[in-house]
C-alpha cells in the first residue's frame, strides 16, 4: 500500500531477451557459408546459434549453413569452408 493514498504504477514489462532462432513469420536467412565434409562417413552438425540440423550425408558433400552458425562449425575438423554449393 502507498504511502499518500496513490495507486502503485503498473510494473513496467521486462524486454524479451534476445532470440538467435527465427519466429512464426520472420524470414530465415539464407545460407552464407558453405562448408564440405571430407570425412570418411555421414556427420550431422547442430548448429549452436539457430539450433538448425546440417546434415552432410557422404564425403564431399557440400551445405549451406546460416551465417550465424559458421564460426563455430569452421572450427570441425573434417569440414573445410567452401566458396559455394558447387564447391
Amino acid at each position: 500500500m502507498s504511502c499518500c493514498g496513490r495507486k502503485p504504477a503498473a510494473p513496467m514489462p521486462l524486454p524479451a531477451p534476445p532470440s538467435s532462432s527465427p519466429r512464426v513469420g520472420e524470414p530465415v536467412r539464407r545460407a552464407s557459408a558453405f562448408f564440405r565434409y571430407i570425412g570418411r562417413t555421414a556427420l550431422t552438425v547442430t548448429g549452436p546459434a539457430t539450433g538448425r540440423t546440417y546434415r552432410f550425408d557422404r564425403t564431399g558433400a557440400v551445405v549451406g549453413v546460416d551465417v550465424r552458425d559458421a564460426a563455430p562449425i569452421a572450427g570441425i575438423p573434417t569440414l573445410q569452408r567452401v566458396r559455394g554449393p558447387g564447391g
